[in-house]
């Protein structure tokens, strides 16, 4: 009798645990799908990091204080601390699972200013540099992924990096340092296989985005609109290419051998030219008339333009070592050659009673001024806390009539202290000069002193074949020695 009562009640309870059973389960089942949902919500995705860069410069010259020491390429403030960069970035990654994005990148310090082009007037109200990235990401389902970026971005060509954090030495090169840094405009990055990517690029300018002054940039003396105004209604405030030849560059990028060679191709070919390059018969006649009428011609992407073609192949034989070298070829061709800062100046040739530019027997079309270099980057990391890094550059423009970089340090006059190269300037008696050839070889100890903080001391040395440099008496000299100690705080 008790035996059938048991079954019985077993008979009524058993399905009853059941049902409460499966109603757990799925209980359980919903409340990790609400929880998964939750974790893929966008503002989950989005990644929040930044540094503080600090440095103290101790380069052997007799620039000190808030003397600008243009010897060096960001980091200007000798012989006493500054701050590098002050960094926030927050972005979201486009990708196959969310398909849109964006990155901002707002940053400040004393390596801002010198940026955007033109290094000299970045300071300026008008200026995004502030600003140093901000764009909007887009995912395409083509082939392995195709991601568009559209906004202000960083340039693609050279090694070196804009963040001290991740290059090899603390400092910049100069062969970075002669190539456009932040760039408006629109990419696309195309994933044609796992290790191969093919990027384009179709910027605003080839020379990079920055400020110019509207009431004087890039205007004709003899079509001067606004030209006494600190504004004008004609140009925008913000400069970023004259005309609607956009530049166009190419990155070819992805692994020989796989995780051990690698290999990088740029390509970058831009005309950002308001009109030509002016004729040497025009020249000649307004010498001779003394006369300011010049005429100015139309650009030509054919003649006008300025076009870096770059390779850089990096190689990890093992996983403490990685070696990197790079070759760069850099053309500025007509008015690009002749309306950017750089030093054109092949001397003059006295013609009966008048001084005439060297220049004259030239084709008015073939005025080209080229740059070859290039630079081996090593890093060796002897422990998890200790690297050495290594960095040799041959900057060398011998093909360039002169000094290449349209900024400090190597421009025009070289150093701004050689009254006598100022005189020679004066009166076109100085001869083409190969003085703009410099040789850079760095040494860089790198300390990780927690994960979050990371030392670098730069010992360096630059050298050229003329005496461009000064002394701490602020003799020429023929080369310069640094101390630069940089600590960087990220998070």
């Amino acid at each position: 009798m008790h035996k059938k009562k048991f079954l019985f009640f077993l008979y009524l309870v058993l399905p009853c645990i059941s049902l409460a059973q499966s109603k757990s389960n799925k209980f359980v089942e919903l409340t990790d799908k609400i929880k998964e949902s939750e974790s893929q919500k966008w503002y989950n995705t989005i990644n929040v990091s930044g540094y503080v860069d600090v440095y103290y410069n101790y380069t052997l010259n007799n620039k000190q204080g808030s003397q600008d020491d243009t010897s060096e390429t960001f980091h200007r403030y000798n012989k006493q601390w500054a701050v590098n960069a002050v960094k926030l970035s927050i972005d979201k990654i486009a990708e196959k699972e969310s398909r849109w994005g964006f990155r901002l990148d707002s940053q400040n310090g004393q390596s801002i200013a010198y940026q955007e082009r033109p290094g000299s007037t970045t300071n300026n109200i008008f200026n995004m540099n502030l600003l140093q990235q901000g764009y909007v990401s887009m995912y395409f389902p083509v082939l392995r992924g195709l991601k568009v970026d559209a906004g202000k971005m960083y340039g693609h060509i050279g090694f070196d990096s804009l963040n001290s954090i991740e290059m090899v030495s603390y400092t910049l090169g100069y062969i970075f340092y002669n190539v456009p840094f932040i760039n408006t405009g629109a990419r696309a990055a195309l994933q044609v296989s796992e290790n191969w990517t093919l990027n384009f690029f179709f910027y605003n300018s080839a020379q990079g985005t920055g400020y110019l002054n509207p009431a004087t940039a890039n205007t004709p003396p003899v079509d001067k609109l606004d030209a006494n105004s600190a504004f004008s209604n004609t140009n925008h405030a913000y400069s970023d290419g004259l005309n609607i030849a956009n530049s166009k560059g190419t990155r070819l990028n992805g692994d020989l051998i796989k995780d051990r060679l690698s290999l990088t191709w740029n390509t970058l070919f831009g005309d950002d030219n308001g009109w030509g390059r002016i004729p040497n018969r025009d020249i000649i006649a307004n010498d001779i008339s003394g006369s300011n009428y010049l005429r100015y011609p139309g650009t030509k992407s054919r003649n006008d333009y300025y076009f870096i073609n770059e390779i850089w192949v990096t190689m990890n034989p093992t996983e403490k070592f990685t070696m990197t070298f790079d070759w760069i070829y850099q053309i500025r061709s007509g008015n690009t050659a002749a309306g950017n800062g750089a030093y054109v100046s092949e001397g003059t040739k006295k013609i009966g009673n008048y001084n005439f530019p060297l220049t004259i027997g030239r084709d008015d079309n073939d005025v080209k001024r080229i740059n070859t270099s290039y630079g081996i980057w090593a890093k060796y990391t002897f422990i998890y806390f200790f690297a050495l890094g290594f960095r040799y550059e041959n900057f060398d423009d011998s093909r360039y009539g002169g000094s290449y970089v349209a900024n400090p340090p190597l421009s025009q006059i070289t150093p701004l202290t050689r009254y006598d190269l100022q005189f020679l300037d004066s009166t076109g008696l100085r001869k083409p000069s190969n003085l703009g050839q410099t040789r850079s070889l760095t040494i860089t100890p790198t300390f990780t002193y927690t994960e979050h903080v990371v030392i670098k001391l730069d010992i360096r040395r630059d050298w050229a074949l003329g005496s461009q440099f000064v002394d701490t008496q602020g003799r020429p000299s023929h080369q310069q020695y640094g101390f630069i100690l940089g600590l960087v705080a990220k998070f």
